[in-house]
């Protein structure tokens, strides 16, 4: 019998659409809206730990803000301040997004790291470790 194989990306993809409608039903619960704006960093908090667990991707939050320090190029061009997700699996290296709707993208992107080069631009890795240090020991 042959062995099926999976491709890593579509199981992802997979988890990260899971991962956005539970992100959106805890913003419902928690905050009463499904509006993202300014969660970011929640979302990646939510999501880097599935992808790890469940997809067996190597994940890093990135991130950054303007105007010395990267972050999303907005569709009109303007860089905005913004984390997302790093996920390597197999030999793919992808950028993932479950809240880049706040800036009229759609809710969830999932571009290879080549195609995501214009639009997410990756800051200070040492200052963007230490915001998500402090997010885990003090969400409030």
């Amino acid at each position: 019998m042959d062995s099926l194989k999976i491709d890593p990306a579509s199981i992802l993809q997979n988890i990260v659409s899971t991962m956005r409608g539970i992100f959106e039903q805890i913003l419902l619960d928690s905050i009463s809206t499904k509006d993202t704006t300014g969660t970011c960093l929640y979302g990646c908090l939510l999501l880097a730990p599935a992808l790890e667990k469940f997809g067996g991707a190597t994940v890093r939050i990135r991130g950054g803000g303007p105007p010395m320090d990267g972050g999303i190029m907005d569709p009109s061009g303007r860089l905005q301040g913004h984390y997302w997700i790093e996920a390597s699996v197999g030999e793919g290296t992808y950028v993932i997004d479950i809240s880049s709707d706040q800036f009229g993208y759609p809710p969830i992107v999932m571009l290879s790291l080549a195609q995501s080069a214009k639009r997410y631009i990756p800051g200070d890795q040492h200052a963007v470790d230490g915001h998500v240090r402090q997010m885990q020991h003090d969400p409030g």
